[in-house]
Formats: structure tokens, sequence, C-alpha cells
């Protein structure tokens, strides 16, 4: 098929809520595209599409662009969707970063910057 590796990225505190000892945690993966469609409503929240539209795609983006020699460009896409029957085949867990905002840095400090404390556990 056209599909292969997206450069996607998203990583915020916004994805990690806080556990009970305000700890974050946010799982980065490396995700295959596979053979990717558009999804309608571009894959937000609240979309009535919660499957593919046939069983010839493996994946879902927001913005896809079919190409005149049939293949398909899906590298303006800025939100992937992994269809729940295709997770164990296309998402591979790579690492976990663990890290807690102090009560005190939560607010900017003097240089203006964010402190975070971070640890990180490699997957295997």
């Amino acid at each position: 098929g056209s599909g292969g590796r997206a450069g996607m990225m998203a990583a915020s505190p916004q994805y990690a809520s806080r556990d009970a000892d305000r700890v974050q945690h946010v799982l980065f993966c490396e995700v295959a595209t596979g053979e990717p469609e558009q999804v309608r409503d571009g894959g937000c929240a609240g979309s009535d599409q919660d499957k593919p539209s046939s069983e010839h795609v493996d994946t879902g983006v927001d913005t896809l662009v079919k190409r005149t020699d049939g293949t398909v460009d899906y590298t303006k896409a800025v939100r992937l969707v992994v269809w729940t029957n295709k997770m164990n085949e296309f998402i591979l867990p790579v690492a976990v970063v663990s890290f807690r905002i102090d009560s005190a840095f939560e607010e900017e400090d003097d240089d203006g910057d964010e402190e975070t404390e971070t640890e990180e556990e490699e997957g295997e």
C-alpha cells in the first residue's frame, strides 16, 4: 500500500492528568499509519465515525490528499486515529515520561521558565 510512518508527535501535559501524588505520566509511542483514510469530522471527539469505512484501511487522518497517481499524501495531517481493532498491530509503546510540577513552580519562576522534574523509562 501507500501507507508508512508519519512524523507526527503530540506531547503535552494537558494529556496527562495528575495521579494522587500529583505525578503526571506521558506515554510515547511509535505509530505506523498503515493504509490511512480521511476520517469524518477530522477524527475529533464527537465524530460519528468509530471504525474504519472498509477492511482495506488501517487508520484515519484528519487531512488526506489523493494524488493523481492513486497514492495518498497524509503529510498535512494533524490528527491520526488508530482504530481499536488495529491498536496492538500499529502502536508500539516506547517510553513513559513521569513528572511532577511542584506547587511552588506551577506559576512561572523569576526567569520565565517552568521547571519540571522528569524520569524516563525506556521500553524494551
